[in-house]
Parts: structure tokens; C-alpha cells; sequence
């Protein structure tokens, strides 16, 4: 869903989905399948979508897009576990990326429905600065 905006678009949970192959469609329809049950049946349901889960390392290449995207395992687990751990959401869609200084998902309904405070950024685990 993520790769059918604009690069210069960050992208909020609240936008219509644009899925650029089946891939993403898959992961519409398993988004409005947790709604489905959330609404109907009366299930909890929390939608992540992750940016790019990555190990990286000062003075490895990576794009724009992907550093921006950039989630690291201690935040991934944060997030997860105020996933667990948040009482009366009924159905929510969140965004799973770091503390990064340009982020491609929006963090803002993020931050406020799970109280997720990720640490990490992956400019400054590459060491890339502003003017690199």
C-alpha cells in the first residue's frame, strides 16, 4: 500500500489505500477483514503496517525510501507490545516505523492511540547527516 504514493508523500493511516500490485491488495483485504471482525463480531483488532524491518550499519547504502521507511527490532517490539498491552481499541490501523528524521508513515494517530515512542533513526544509524 505504502509503495503506491508519490515518494514525496508521507503517508497517513487515515488515506485511501493505493496498492501498486496484488501484494498490497493481499494486505487490504487482511486490513478490512480485521475491521470485518473488529465491527461484526466484536474482536480487537490492530492493523500494522511495518515500513523496512532492517539491521542497518553505519556506512551501508541504502535509498531514500527505504531509510525512511527504516523500523528497527527495538522498536518493532515496543510497538507491538502497546499493541498487546493498550486497552479499548476496537480497530485501529497503525504505522510501524522508527524515530526516523524524514519518515515515509506518519506517526501521529500512532503515537496517540498506543502512546509508541520509538527510539531509533535510520539517518543517524547510517550516520547520514543533513547535508551528506
Amino acid at each position: 500500500m505504502l509503495k503506491g504514493y508519490p515518494l514525496e508523500v508521507q503517508v497517513r493511516a487515515d488515506m485511501p489505500v493505493r496498492p501498486k500490485n496484488m501484494y498490497g491488495v493481499t494486505k487490504c483485504f487482511g486490513e478490512a477483514l480485521a475491521s470485518y471482525f473488529a465491527f461484526t463480531k466484536g474482536l480487537s483488532s490492530i492493523a500494522v503496517r511495518i515500513g523496512n524491518l532492517a539491521e542497518f550499519e553505519a556506512g551501508q547504502d541504502h535509498t531514500a525510501r527505504d531509510i525512511s521507511a527504516f523500523i528497527s527490532e527495538r522498536d518493532l517490539v515496543h510497538l507491538l507490545v502497546q499493541c498487546v498491552e493498550t486497552p479499548d481499541i476496537q480497530f485501529a490501523i497503525v504505522h510501524g516505523v522508527s524515530n526516523n528524521r524524514f519518515k515515509r508513515l506518519d506517526l501521529v494517530t500512532t503515537r496517540q492511540q498506543l502512546g509508541y515512542a520509538p527510539q531509533d533513526d535510520g539517518f543517524a544509524v547510517l550516520q547520514i547527516g543533513l547535508h551528506d
